[in-house]
């Protein structure tokens, strides 16, 4: 079970904004005004945008809708006021050099086997009305190789959430660069701060353990990335929940994506 103070790391808690989607953490923020990873995207609905990651041109993945509160039911798989807004970077107004293209969302399709009190499983992929075309500003993110191993890498994690917890949200993306832990590690240090937390085989953890950075409410369903040799940008994991934000020994928890492609190939075709 979930200690007390664990939470979905969405963006109910944040104050109202147009278009809400997910940050990263407290310390050394980058503005990304010049930089605008391609493949993130925003969802919106009524009062709790959230971001999501473009995996081909009909499908984006983001977290579970449902939560303790909110149980999944077949009602949940088809919301007809979630909207996709892709070729976002200031979400403050009209800036952006090309102009960002929406999408209506045909239907959430939530993992079978998501677990509210654990947060296994905290998967959804979001099915467009139609396809969305790409362009310089809106490319899909690279699936990683089979059984790839990330530890130790750096990876960056992109989004508008808060910049510290309990604090403010940005108008422009902004990212932050986390090392990939070994899951015994992680488990490990959550128990040295004195909380008995079960790291899956599922999940990944990304972050210090003095803290100093991580992702933060408003990240959930936002992506973890690492750029390939090619230049590219694979999917290494997608926001999920944590303890606070860049605290010590409380490393961010993230849903591993090679765990997850049979799921995600079963449903979209991409490998």
């Amino acid at each position: 079970m979930l200690g007390p103070q664990e939470q979905r790391r969405h963006g109910l808690v944040a104050p109202p904004v147009t278009r809400f989607t997910f940050t990263r953490n407290s310390l050394s923020l980058q503005d990304l005004s010049r930089f605008e990873p391609p493949f993130i995207d925003l969802i919106t609905r009524a009062r709790a945008p959230t971001a999501l990651t473009a995996v081909d041109r009909d499908f984006v993945v983001r977290y579970v809708v449902c939560d303790v509160a909110v149980p999944c039911s077949p009602d949940l798989l088809s919301i007809a006021s979630l909207v996709a807004v892709f070729g976002e970077n200031d979400i403050s107004g009209e800036h952006e050099p090309k102009k960002p293209v929406s999408r209506n969302v045909r239907r959430v399709i939530v993992h079978r086997q998501y677990d509210a009190a654990t947060f296994e499983n905290d998967l959804a992929l979001l099915e467009l009305e139609s396809p969305i075309k790409f362009d310089a500003h809106i490319v899909p993110i690279c699936m990683p190789p089979d059984g790839a191993d990330f530890t130790g890498r750096m990876a960056t994690v992109t989004g508008w959430g808060r910049l510290k917890y309990g604090g403010g949200v940005p108008a422009v993306l902004q990212e932050v660069q986390v090392p990939v832990i070994e899951n015994s590690v992680c488990q490990e240090m959550f128990q040295t701060a004195g909380h008995s937390k079960n790291i899956l085989n599922s999940f990944l953890c990304a972050g210090y353990a003095n803290g100093q950075k991580d992702s933060c409410e408003g990240d959930s369903g936002g992506p973890l990335v690492l750029q390939r040799e090619d230049g590219r940008w694979q999917l290494v994991g997608t926001v999920s929940h944590g303890i606070k934000c860049a605290a010590p020994y409380l490393p961010g928890v993230y849903m591993r994506t090679t765990f997850y492609k049979p799921w995600l190939k079963s449903i979209t075709g991409v490998h």
